[in-house]
């Protein structure tokens, strides 16, 4: 396995994380050690959880399945911080968000899976959530990172309209969306447009309605697909094993 080098960036900062109620250099020092040696080595969710029961041992007395939702918290937010770097670098101005669609998927990430979210926007969390880290302002932490019950709803609201908190996965617990490139679709394509701006949940535009009653009779033929037909937003997409409720 190849080291996450962006992800590692990210962990140079310093004071991502804390445990418990504790947030002090003995914390960081070991979060950082045993998530330098996930993104570096190759470890496991399961062997990063047993390692931070192991690490912290004394320190708080919890379970293991505090550690696995640790383990599985701490991995995936830093993933996804180090790949805004990796967007920039390779010029992608924008983010498509995959869900795992199953019979475990929340309710939140079945809402978020195929939006499409702008890299300047995820900087800006980013940055954010690491100068209230810095400073060891927790409330502005949270805030900068927001996390959203499982059952939150954001059905009604449109991409654009979402709180500053709410860019990059994770966005709950054990969450499983992920952030993939996108491309598209082609400039002109309509059937490709009125898909992501029904996925996006934005308002209808002019011309919307006499658009998909055109096609309803068979007037108007999109290219998406060669069909002319809107298919659904990608299925899934995990790098995280199952869990009881995941999203």
């Amino acid at each position: 396995m190849r080291p996450d080098l962006d992800a590692l960036d990210v962990l140079k900062t310093g004071n991502l994380y804390w445990v418990g109620n504790s947030w002090n250099i003995r914390t960081q020092n070991l979060l950082a050690s045993a998530l330098e040696d996930y993104f570096t080595e190759g470890m496991t969710r399961e062997q990063l959880a047993a390692r931070f029961a192991r690490d912290f041992a004394g320190l708080t007395d919890r379970g293991r399945a505090y550690w696995e939702t640790l383990a599985d918290h701490t991995a995936t937010k830093t993933r996804e911080m180090g790949r805004v770097t990796g967007y920039e670098r390779a010029g992608i101005a924008r983010v498509q968000l995959r869900a795992r669609l199953d019979e475990r998927t929340t309710p939140v990430c079945r809402q978020m899976h195929g939006r499409i979210i702008p890299v300047a926007r995820m900087r800006a969390q980013r940055d954010a959530y690491l100068a209230a880290v810095a400073s060891r302002n927790e409330p502005a932490a949270r805030a900068a990172r927001e996390m959203h019950g499982a059952d939150a709803d954001l059905s009604a609201t449109p991409t654009p309209a979402l709180g500053r908190g709410t860019a990059a996965p994770p966005y709950h617990f054990r969450c499983r969306t992920v952030t993939v490139a996108w491309f598209g679709p082609p400039r002109g394509e309509p059937v490709g447009e009125l898909r992501q701006r029904v996925t996006d949940r934005e308002p209808a535009q002019r011309g919307d309605l006499a658009f998909v009653r055109a096609r309803g009779a068979g007037r108007v033929h999109g290219r998406a697909c060669g069909t002319g037909q809107v298919s659904a937003p990608p299925r899934q997409y995990s790098d995280a094993a199952p869990a009881r409720l995941r999203g």
